[in-house]
């Protein structure tokens, strides 16, 4: 597996998944004439197996933020229901979801939350009308 912010996965992160899919290639037909056994001898920290991983999770990754994306801008959500409880007691209508996803249940308004967020409970919002109340 390919370190986190090396440049390899760098270089990945940045093309298009049509470039990703031509790279994905190219990397297979350097593996099959050897370059794996070229590395192992230089002492390298990764193969040719580990920049096809690298290139199918992150090709993975942007395919599931795409999705988030635009369910979010339909004001649905790709999260499943059953995980929705997790999202109700944590997440906040005004400060969005504490697991970051953009098409959060409770800050598209699907469900309501049921417990104030970290930032509501700490009493730093400078609206106080926007402090979610707990409901009685």
């Amino acid at each position: 597996m390919m370190k986190m912010g090396s440049d390899i996965s760098s270089l990945i992160s940045a093309m298009s998944e049509d470039q990703r899919d031509e790279f994905f290639g190219f990397i297979q037909k350097l593996q099959d004439q050897g370059l794996d056994d070229v590395l192992k001898k230089r002492y390298a920290k990764f193969n040719c197996e580990d920049i096809l991983d690298d290139i199918q999770s992150i090709t993975a990754f942007e395919r599931i933020r795409k999705s988030k994306a635009k369910a979010a801008i339909e004001g649905t959500t790709t999260i499943p229901k059953e995980r929705w409880g997790v999202h109700k007691t944590h997440c906040c209508v005004y400060h969005g979801c504490k697991y970051g996803d953009e098409d959060c249940p409770v800050a598209l308004k699907l469900i309501e939350q049921v417990y104030p967020c970290e930032t509501c409970s700490d009493g730093i919002e400078e609206d106080p009308d926007r402090i979610f109340k707990k409901k009685d």
